[in-house]
């Protein structure tokens, strides 16, 4: 294969943009609300941005589905679950030191079983309403178990084979559903922890 020339001619105008953003740090004001320490309110801060993000894909998947929107779609999907999991160990941790902190899992069911039982401690909710969270949890754990499946290029093989959750079947997803179920775990999730505290 021929070597290609690329002339600075060609490309000048997204090397100066790549070259402006190289400063971007010095033009950003540090927002002190966003700072290391942890808060519930950091913690919302930080999900109210991938939520953000999941409405404006969700509204690129109504208009029909494409792949280049479906993937991250799941993705932001599953971490949002993911995070108010992580976030939710923390304040249970914080109230009682039985419940483990969360290390270095992606797991939504490994997460969710951490936390279980400390719901049911310290939260009267009908049998029914924590079976259903339960379930919903289960199925967003079927979807990207290990939390690669959406996140590398050739993801880590699964544990088992879903077949119904497989990239081919992406097309059959009632996204809309999943839309709303995650949100409206998240919300109540956040009602939880509110509560809790």
């Amino acid at each position: 294969m021929t070597k290609i020339q690329i002339t600075d001619e060609n490309i000048k105008k997204p090397i100066e943009i790549i070259k402006k953003a190289l400063n971007f740090k010095k033009d950003i004001i540090p927002n002190k609300s966003l700072t290391s320490t942890h808060s519930h309110k950091n913690e919302d801060c930080i999900i109210e941005g991938y939520i953000g993000a999941l409405d404006a894909l969700f509204a690129k998947l109504k208009e029909g589905y494409n792949e280049m929107n479906a993937i991250p779609f799941l993705f932001i999907c599953r971490h949002i679950v993911e995070l108010r999991l992580k976030f939710m160990t923390n304040v249970l941790h914080s109230i009682d030191n039985k419940i483990e902190k969360p290390r270095m899992i992606h797991s939504i069911k490994g997460l969710w079983d951490k936390i279980k039982k400390g719901i049911r401690v310290y939260v009267t909710i009908s049998d029914y309403s924590f079976t259903v969270i339960d379930d919903f949890m289960k199925l967003v754990d079927k979807i990207d178990p290990k939390g690669t499946t959406f996140r590398y290029e050739n993801p880590i093989p699964r544990e088992k084979d879903f077949s119904e959750y497989s990239k081919e079947n992406y097309y059959y997803f009632n996204f809309e559903t999943l839309y709303d179920g995650v949100k409206e775990l998240n919300s109540l999730l956040t009602y939880i922890i509110s509560e809790i505290k």
